[in-house]
């Protein structure tokens, strides 16, 4: 299954709307500042903000570049080598708790790296606006991406380790299967079930031990 695009599926000047948004909540804006150290009161004191420009806290910029940059993940470099650069990373508008974001990337260029023509590099600008069509923020990005062929020789080692344990795993059900048709099958001389296959090893491990326990015992009796 692939994730992202390859090197091949990549078009100078195709655009990439991302789906769905994402609604930032006080609690998504207050947890990030807390994780980042990011103590500034225009992002977690509402007291505070009252006597500023927007009268309201500011959802910090770095959690909307994020929330972008992740939205475009699954169509640009969701299975890219690395991300090599960020440049013009431009915050154009507020964002307030509440607001849903939305963006959309445009490849602006491609082309093969010349220590590997298996792997390519592209430059795309991603956009976010909000509900109300409000660009917020802008910012570019060069990410290396393979071809087709170099992918599917990575994802091989992986597709070999779940195929066996989708075998493992079949062959779990059908032990599952096999117990169960045991344990659901009569002895065709009367009603008793026959006992499962853990049942059967316990009782032939009982037997094994205790035979030669029998034979002890009865040799030590007819010897006295």
């Amino acid at each position: 299954m692939q994730f992202g695009r390859c090197y091949e599926e990549f078009e100078v000047g195709a655009l990439y709307k991302h789906w769905p948004g994402r609604t930032i909540t006080e609690y998504d804006d207050t947890l990030f500042c807390m994780l980042t150290m990011n103590h500034n009161p225009l992002h977690i004191d509402a007291n505070y903000t009252e006597n500023t420009r927007y009268k309201q806290r500011l959802v910090a910029g770095p959690l909307i570049f994020s929330v972008a940059l992740g939205m475009s993940v699954a169509d640009v470099s969701g299975n890219a080598i690395a991300n090599l650069e960020f440049e013009n990373v431009k915050h154009l508008g507020p964002t307030f708790h509440g607001d849903t974001i939305y963006a959309e990337t445009k490849v602006l260029d491609k082309k093969l790296t010349s220590s590997n023509p298996n792997i390519g590099i592209v430059t795309v600008e991603t956009i976010a606006y909000n509900q109300r069509g409000e660009t917020i923020l802008s910012f570019t990005r060069r990410v290396m991406i393979p071809n087709k062929a170099y992918y599917a020789e990575q994802q091989r080692p992986w597709e070999e380790k779940m195929a066996k344990a989708r075998k493992r795993a079949a062959m779990k059900r059908w032990e599952r299967e096999q117990r169960s048709s045991m344990r659901s099958k009569r002895w065709s001389g009367g009603r008793k079930h026959v006992p499962c296959v853990s049942t059967i090893w316990r009782l032939n491990t009982l037997t094994r031990i205790s035979s030669p326990l029998l034979k002890r015992l009865a040799s030590m009796l007819t010897s006295s």
